[in-house]
């Protein structure tokens, strides 16, 4: 550990590279794993548990090389802070250090691009990790893993531990663990959180979940809009934290949009995973799928309206269908609670920008949020008002390597990507020196 904290940091850059190589080792195995589709296990973990499409698969590796490449070229800065400050014969200044050893703990909707979110930075840092991805996609950073050590990366860096729940309570509450950065549910954040409190009082980043709002008013691309919204949704199976599973339609459009918006959701194809043409796919495990059961139970005891979907498909696997409830009150469950799951609530309709703003602010989440509209007043008051850690305009989870990403209130604290990312894995020591004077001796 005490070697790679040594190292210059673009020595540190130089190592890192490797890792890049081995993401793109991992794009020329793609026709590889088509192959081993017999190997159920295997091939699940590394397909159809990251995501319900090859093409998704294909996004999320691009990703990956490119947020390491970001990081890691921020990584060859010193971390000094240069604003030297001198009064008589002091000088003092600030040094960023890494904190040691991290516990990375990982979620399941992105194996490998959480996995890299979390690891370049800690790693560009000068910090060595232990990385803990989620039980239901181990494989995914263990074969990762295998391909860092085949590339020569120096051992004890990168350590990946799989396991139970239970293996991530243990890695936050382990005394020789100085950091944790966790991405996953609110309630296991707060495990982490705790453990972490009880043990070494070590510092915590969370990246939790979110019931994130999109905004749509009448002056806006209507058809760019119902794309967006049905993205936003129905992405990944609506298996993404900053999914947009409120959305917002002001009064003058709600009709059409919602018409329009089931016709885009009819063009979804449902199918295996390995098939190119596949957009929709199945969720992760049957105790997701009866947790999104679950939530549409619940909308039938609350009388929701249902505009289309609404339950479970008639085929093999684990497939609901992509739903949608209309004029969902802002205290209805649904539109609460983080469902995690291919469920679009379309709320009462909107007059105002005020009340638009204060409704989309209703929730104990705040990850992210979306606006649709060409009003340059309206999208800045949105933008200062809304309680969100991303807001999107006129697009919806559109990502950049280069940009922080990360919620407020109960979405957690702390950020993943950008230059903002290595920072959370650095701790300030400040240095306050008398200057030598001529008569000084070694």
């Amino acid at each position: 550990m005490l070697t790679w904290q040594l190292k210059l940091p673009e020595l540190r850059c130089k190592e890192s590279g490797r890792i890049i190589l081995v993401l793109k080792e991992v794009v020329c195995c793609i026709s590889l794993l088509t192959c081993l589709k017999e190997t159920e296990s295997f091939s699940l973990d590394l397909r159809l548990l990251i995501m319900g499409s090859q093409s998704l698969f294909l996004t999320e590796i691009c990703r990956s090389v490119s947020t390491s490449f970001v990081i890691l070229l921020a990584s060859q800065t010193s971390f000094m802070d240069l604003r030297w400050i001198r009064l008589l014969n002091v000088r003092a200044y600030t040094l960023y250090e890494p904190y040691g050893v991290v516990g990375l703990i990982t979620p399941w909707n992105y194996p490998l691009d959480m996995a890299i979110w979390k690891l370049s930075p800690a790693i560009a840092a000068g910090n060595t990790v232990v990385l803990k991805p989620s039980e239901k996609t181990p494989l995914t950073c263990l074969e990762f893993g295998r391909l860092v050590k085949e590339a020569g990366f120096p051992p004890g860096v990168i350590n990946i531990l799989s396991g139970s729940g239970a293996t991530g309570g243990a890695l936050s509450a382990h005394k020789d663990v100085d950091r944790v950065a966790f991405t996953g549910s609110g309630p296991t954040g707060r495990k982490v959180l705790r453990a972490a409190a009880d043990s070494n009082l070590k510092m915590c980043t969370l990246e939790l979940g979110g019931k994130s709002p999109l905004i749509i008013f009448p002056d806006c691309d209507i058809e760019q809009a119902v794309e967006a919204a049905s993205n936003a949704i129905f992405f990944n199976m609506g298996q993404v934290c900053c999914a947009g599973s409120r959305l917002f339609l002001h009064k003058d459009i709600y009709e059409q949009f919602i018409q329009k918006l089931v016709e885009r959701v009819s063009f979804e194809v449902v199918g295996d995973p390995y098939d190119f043409m596949t957009t929709f796919g199945p969720i992760v495990d049957e105790i997701q799928l009866k947790r999104v059961l679950g939530y549409l139970e619940k909308a039938k005891q609350e009388n929701l309206k249902l505009v289309t979907g609404g339950k479970r498909m008639d085929r093999k696997g684990y497939y609901v269908e992509p739903t949608i409830f209309r004029d969902v009150d802002d205290n209805s469950t649904l539109a609460k609670e983080e469902i995690f799951g291919p469920v679009l609530c379309v709320m009462k309709s909107f007059s105002t920008l005020e009340e638009v703003i204060e409704r989309a602010n209703c929730t104990c989440y705040g990850l992210a949020a979306g606006v649709f509209s060409n009003n340059v007043h309206i999208v800045e008051q949105v933008v200062k008002k809304l309680k969100a850690g991303t807001v999107w305009i006129n697009n919806y989870n559109t990502g950049f390597a280069h940009l922080p990403f990360g919620g407020f209130k109960e979405s957690g604290f702390g950020r993943d990507l950008g230059e903002e990312a290595i920072y959370e894995f650095l701790i300030c020591k400040s240095v306050i020196q008398k200057t030598f004077t001529h008569s000084s001796r070694l």
